[in-house]
């Protein structure tokens, strides 16, 4: 019946009959905002022919499916949003549809999907016509980040076109982010650069002062990936909250594409910051909540991403049977593809498979399979010396770790020596204390084997020196084991127990933040 009555009302009766439906509707958003009222919202300003609104509608629920790692539903939403922008007059509707290629472009992004830099290119050209600067930024940004999977060269190329683009911004804020991100991802693609980082934290605070808040919520999330990997575990974790909150809490995510991209960084930064902190219990927790919702929402490629990262975890936690069952799926498939499981593996970024390969590689060893371990660190190297990928320079000093661990355990000493020297030397180019410490702690472990105790002393004294200061946890709980077992074969039972106390303590300490119950804490 109310169907045959609606019906009956003209055009514009209906137009204004949607348009106080959505006008109440929206009170009670504003007043209590709720996932469930947006979908109505978008369907009641559509059929009230307010495209503006149910424009803005789409970009709440985008939001929302990007904290979702939803990107599925977001390809959808954004085709209904290329319908209701064509409804919009000139100059609107050019630049919606230019907005919906860039969030397009992002979701791609956020999918790994090399679709990405056809749809980042057709933006670029786009915002240049138009004269939309910060479109063409982001939108460089973006196809720097896709290139960078594949091809850091190209990467650092796009890099140097958004930092020259970048300086025609307007608003110092954006301008000063854009630069910041910049930086950030030069550092991931080209190397560790001290003067960079420290750009970064200039950047950084210029904008604080300049806003009295904390700053710009994606410069706070790409600054704290510079905490990241140079040791400042606690800064980087602190950081990655602050920037996610802010993110939410401002308006500026309605026309953001950078969000996939920043949602993605966080759940993969604050796990990998808590590890190396040794909080392994929040980091579990961390990963499991994201691999919940990557589980709801059929990601595959994400999942297997998610498990690698997760397998350094229990590899620190010298859970070595676990570390190795999370990252070989994806190391066996890309050595083998499709030949060990019934259907081939996720494809996964390369620094994904690179941490597969490594850890897997690493596991084995510490589970006495070399053959397997020899297996994986040489497709590891092989990838890293015939094709570069971003973060290399990061994960080099770890299969270093591991070819140094395989010689060990193979009793070649010589060969143990030198790839601890190189283990020491690929440490040093970058600021990462808890890689340093390890690296000294195996030169110090190799001359202990020699029975080179002098030796072993001096390479200990800089393992203990490079964490000095530093939050380190998982470092300086091998390195005491280390010292304890050099001071017992030097005769010195005082040091030598000392050591082993510390030893026992940081072991006790990071058993105590895991599960009472739990496999791991045992």
């Amino acid at each position: 019946m109310w169907q045959v009555l609606y019906e009956r009302q003209g055009p514009i009766r209906k137009r204004a009959l949607h348009a106080q439906i959505a006008a109440r509707l929206e009170a009670r958003f504003e007043a209590r905002p709720a996932e469930h009222l947006v979908a109505e919202l978008v369907d009641q300003f559509h059929a009230a022919q307010d495209w503006v609104k149910s424009l803005d509608y789409i970009r709440i629920a985008l939001r929302t499916a990007a904290a979702r790692f939803a990107n599925r539903d977001s390809l959808v939403m954004l085709d209904r949003a290329k319908e209701i922008a064509a409804h919009l007059s000139q100059p609107e509707r050019t630049f919606a549809e230019m907005e919906i290629l860039e969030r397009r472009a992002g979701t791609y992004s956020a999918n790994h999907d090399a679709a990405a830099e056809e749809c980042y290119e057709q933006v670029i050209a786009l915002a240049r016509r138009l004269g939309a600067v910060e479109s063409e930024v982001r939108s460089l940004l973006g196809l720097a980040y896709a290139a960078s999977w594949e091809n850091p060269q190209r990467s650092l190329a796009i890099l140097e076109e958004a930092l020259d683009s970048s300086r025609r911004l307007e608003d110092s804020v954006n301008r000063k982010t854009a630069q910041l991100v910049i930086y950030v991802r030069q550092i991931w693609a080209g190397g560790w650069d001290r003067q960079k980082a420290r750009d970064c934290e200039l950047l950084l605070g210029e904008m604080k002062r300049q806003s009295g808040d904390e700053g710009s919520p994606l410069a706070l999330i790409n600054f704290s990936m510079i905490c990241m990997v140079s040791s400042r575990y606690r800064m980087a974790h602190d950081t990655f909250k602050a920037g996610y909150a802010a993110l939410f809490q401002s308006r500026d995510y309605l026309t953001s594409s950078y969000l996939n991209r920043a949602v993605w960084m966080y759940h993969v930064g604050v796990p990998w910051s808590c590890i190396f902190l040794g909080e392994f219990g929040r980091a579990q927790a961390e990963f499991e909540a994201g691999i919940g919702i990557l589980s709801r929402n059929n990601d595959q490629a994400a999942l297997s991403a998610f498990n690698t990262y997760s397998s350094l975890m229990f590899f620190f936690a010298r859970d070595y049977r676990r570390a190795f069952a999370l990252s070989s799926p994806v190391a066996r498939g890309i050595i083998s593809p499709g030949q060990h499981d019934q259907a081939p593996a996720p494809k996964v970024l390369p620094v994904a498979g690179r941490i597969a390969l490594i850890f897997s590689g690493l596991s084995a060893i510490a589970l006495g399979d070399l053959e397997q371990g020899l297996m994986f660190l040489t497709a590891a190297e092989r990838r890293m010396t015939d094709k570069q990928a971003y973060l290399d320079w990061y994960w080099r000093p770890a299969l270093q770790l591991g070819w140094v661990e395989l010689k060990l355990a193979k009793g070649d000493l010589a060969a143990a020596r030198e790839a601890a020297g190189k283990f020491i030397h690929l440490a040093e180019e970058t600021d990462e204390r808890t890689w340093q410490g390890l690296a000294w702690d195996s030169m110090a472990r190799t001359r202990l084997r020699s029975a080179d105790i002098a030796g072993a002393e001096t390479a200990l004294l800089q393992a203990l020196s490079a964490c000095e200061g530093f939050e380190a946890p998982l470092a300086k709980w091998t390195i005491h084991e280390t010292a304890a077992a050099i001071y017992k074969g030097s005769g010195d039972t005082d040091k030598a127990d000392a050591h082993a106390g510390e030893a026992i303590r940081i072991g006790k300490e990071l058993a105590a933040r895991l599960s009472a119950t739990g496999e791991v804490r045992h």
